[in-house]
């Protein structure tokens, strides 16, 4: 299932934070996994989705990132550029220990991993705590926003990095229900003084304090 867009067309700015579209690769990708050629369309296609609407194009330097904003810039219609921002990739609002976190989810998978870490299992001096890094990359994410009077910023990133925030802002069940798929994501939309996240049929407030 990819991210429902419809949030974004009631509001004059906001912003879509997705994981990339669908890669080479098995369930831990190598940093030069690429999109597929259905990967391809399917962010052109979203991209489509979005014409209209003044895009800022933020990425993972992950080449496979790059190339799905790069790609639903180009199906919006957008010339705009992509910027490669290190909170989206590594090490993101989460590694502190790149070669920990390797060694670790070589052993127990990502989604064990995942798991794990949710439950305090893993060492804060490796992956940082769920709610520190989901603030840290969704404050990036609003101060950018409020930054702008209208239009849309779109955030392509890693299911790993993404998902998190869901898990602290919304509750969602990452044991239950897994990591972001491909294209799949979250709005966030200024509302009542604050940023308003919706992810499906889910949604919350956030304090722009706590940005």
């Amino acid at each position: 299932m990819t991210v429902d867009v419809t949030p974004l067309e009631k509001s004059g700015r906001a912003a879509l934070v997705i994981r990339h579209s669908e890669r080479f690769g098995g369930e831990i990708a190598a940093h030069g996994d690429p999109l597929t050629p259905h990967g391809r369309d399917m962010a052109r296609e979203l991209g489509s989705r979005l014409r209209g609407l003044d895009l800022r194009l933020y990425a993972s330097s992950i080449q496979r990132c790059v190339d799905t904003a790069r790609l639903i810039g180009e199906g919006a219609g957008s010339d705009a550029e992509v910027v490669k921002a290190p909170l989206l990739g590594i090490p993101g609002p989460y590694v502190v220990d790149e070669e920990e976190v390797d060694k670790s989810l070589a052993v127990m998978g990502l989604k064990g991993f995942a798991v794990r870490w949710l439950k305090g299992g893993i060492s804060p001096r490796v992956f940082r705590p769920c709610p520190e890094g989901s603030e840290m990359l969704v404050g990036w994410i609003g101060r950018n926003l409020r930054s702008r009077s209208e239009g849309v910023d779109v955030y392509v990133g890693h299911d790993l990095f993404l998902t998190p925030a869901l898990v602290h802002y919304l509750g969602y069940d990452l044991e239950a229900d897994g990591f972001l798929g491909f294209l799949d994501g979250y709005c966030l939309v200024p509302a009542n003084g604050g940023i308003r996240m919706t992810y499906r049929d889910g949604s919350a407030m956030i304090a722009c304090s706590k940005m």
